[in-house]
């Protein structure tokens, strides 16, 4: 959550003397107050770096006069403890003191000297309860999140966050993408190892725990919009110096294209095209393949295809070596389009528009259902609608209205489908067509 500094805040900075107090609260797994340590502060450091997984770390030593300080089950502190961290600034003439909350941690290793009384912890944030560090480990099983299920990017984080964790505080932004693939974990893998994969499906985000410990998943802000809090005239009686350094060799134009990647059974760059009949020619070696000859259903190739531009129909031909100085085999020869769309046409409608040229629209909708959807909106009869097109794309919206008209320079199946025909559209068709029908 965003921090708004008060009156208070800004006049503090102007003071040179200030004492630093440090507040440690004890929490218990649901983030309840269970215990504060006062404690004399003698040393300590906190660290914050945006660009890494744990952003946030603190160590510190107290002088603790409590018997029950230690690190033990029957001791205030323990792994079943969280710790949130309050840094106080005292000003000498002020009664009080300006606290600021730190946020929640848990501690990853200690020290405590019983003889001089002083207690050494050193704190990561909450990551390092999903990360493995200190939990977060899938214990052995294997997850799965399938593609099949059609769930959305956020659904998934929220998901994982929930059923894998204890966390149940969360603030995830939409991220409206379906999960392009099924994904994989194991044993090896880590509760942050999916959340980090999920959230690199959508470039431009960032996982962090806030104060409170609310997981947040947002995207990276650019700041452009935000106000500004402290400007020049606040900050420039503290500057004691300044300093600007820059490395024009580190700035990159760059441009990243995000798709689909897939773990394959076999990888192969030998491949060569035959142009005569619109063939792709790869080359494998030692593929397992059943004893008819046949490939197993479940293996995956990749074919590293030369740039070739190819006519509509296309096939990959397989060849197979059983070993590198086996003979070679043509195994199989597939359709490449046609499996293309086989896949493609399980959730959208392909309209060929001539050569390699197509459309790809959701199923269930076309322009016919866009001119529905007006006319209900704008109250117009059914009987008074009226439609031009002159290709495959316009089929089901000349077919729907009333009156259809197919331009003259059209492609056929446009022509066949309409009512009137009128002239090419560089020839007025769209003036011939409403004269013809005495709309104007």
């Amino acid at each position: 959550m965003p921090y708004y500094p008060t009156q208070k805040d800004i006049q503090s900075l102007g003071f040179s003397e200030k004492m630093l107090l440090v507040k440690i609260v004890l929490l218990n797994k649901q983030f309840q107050s269970v215990y504060e340590l006062n404690y004399e502060y003698i040393s300590g450091d906190m660290t914050t770096d945006t660009d890494s997984d744990i952003r946030n770390t603190f160590s510190m030593t107290l002088a603790a006069c409590d018997e029950k300080t230690g690190i033990a089950e029957d001791k205030k502190l323990w792994i079943d403890k969280f710790v949130k961290v309050f840094i106080g600034v005292k000003v000498p003439c002020w009664e009080e003191t300006l606290w600021y909350d730190k946020g929640i941690f848990i501690m990853t290793d200690y020290s405590y000297d019983a003889m001089n009384r002083t207690l050494h912890i050193n704190c990561s944030d909450l990551v390092c309860t999903l990360n493995g560090d200190v939990g977060g480990s899938l214990e052995g099983l294997e997850t799965i999140i399938y593609e099949a299920d059609k769930h959305t990017i956020r659904y998934a984080i929220i998901e994982t966050l929930t059923d894998l964790t204890p966390f149940q505080k969360y603030y995830v932004e939409d991220m409206p993408k379906l999960i392009p693939f099924d994904l994989e974990f194991g044993a090896a893998d880590t509760v942050w190892t999916i959340l980090t994969k999920l959230r690199d499906l959508y470039p431009g985000h960032e996982m962090f725990f806030d104060t409170d410990g609310t997981f947040i998943c947002r995207k990276v802000s650019t700041l452009e919009s935000d106000p500004v809090l402290l400007d020049d005239s606040i900050l420039q009686p503290l500057y004691l110096s300044e300093t600007d350094n820059g490395n024009l060799k580190d700035i990159r134009n760059v441009s990243k294209v995000w798709g689909k990647c897939l773990d394959t059974d076999y990888f192969t760059d030998s491949c060569t095209y035959d142009t005569a009949a619109n063939t792709y020619h790869a080359h494998f070696t030692g593929i397992a393949v059943n004893e008819d000859g046949s490939l197993p259903t479940s293996t995956k190739f990749a074919v590293k295809m030369p740039a070739k531009n190819t006519e509509a129909g296309a096939k990959l031909a397989i060849h197979n070596k059983p070993s590198a100085s086996g003979t070679e085999t043509l195994v199989t020869t597939l359709p490449i389009t046609d499996s293309l769309e086989q896949e493609i046409g399980k959730d959208y409608t392909i309209i060929h528009r001539g050569g390699d040229f197509m459309e790809i629209v959701p199923k269930g909708y076309s322009k016919a259902t866009g001119i529905r959807e007006i006319c209900k909106i704008l109250g117009v009869a059914h009987e008074d609608t009226y439609s031009f097109g002159d290709s495959t794309n316009d089929l089901d919206m000349l077919e729907y209205t009333a009156h259809s008209i197919a331009m003259g320079d059209g492609m056929q199946q446009a022509k066949d489908a309409a009512e009137y025909v009128t002239a090419a559209l560089w020839e007025d068709g769209i003036y011939q067509g409403c004269k013809h029908y005495g709309l104007i």
